[in-house]
């Protein structure tokens, strides 16, 4: 093969838009970033920074087990996910969202009240 067409072909492997590049801008244009959970939002973020689990275990002290089980779903506590977000050059944002909960009402009997002064316990003698 001619040294130029091996030029031409990494100069255009280089400037090819990356795939993990193309997935974040079209993740955030549709809001699905908000979407993800925080065990994929990891995967991700350590992806993007094509870091594997060991590194970003060495950069973070986060052990590579903890960071393979996050990554798969398991709990995982906030503190965890701070540290890990830092180490990847991130400041976590925490924002609670609002979710949809019907409110059940509260068993009461018919026609009675329940308070400290009233209790259907018999009095003391």
């Amino acid at each position: 093969m001619d040294d130029r067409i091996v030029l031409e072909t990494l100069k255009k492997a280089v400037s090819a838009p990356d795939a993990l590049d193309e997935l974040a801008t079209a993740a955030k244009a549709a809001g699905a970033w908000r979407a993800w959970t925080f065990d994929r939002q990891v995967w991700f973020l350590r992806k993007y920074h094509r870091l594997t689990q060991a590194r970003l275990a060495k950069r973070s002290g986060v052990s590579q087990r903890r960071i393979s089980r996050i990554e798969a779903g398991d709990d995982v506590k906030l503190s965890t996910l701070r540290t890990l977000w830092r180490a990847l050059g991130y400041e976590p944002l925490v924002i609670p969202d609002v979710i949809e909960l019907t409110r059940k009402p509260r068993p009461y009997r018919k026609g009675r009240t329940m308070s400290p002064k009233t209790s259907s316990l018999p009095a003391r003698e």
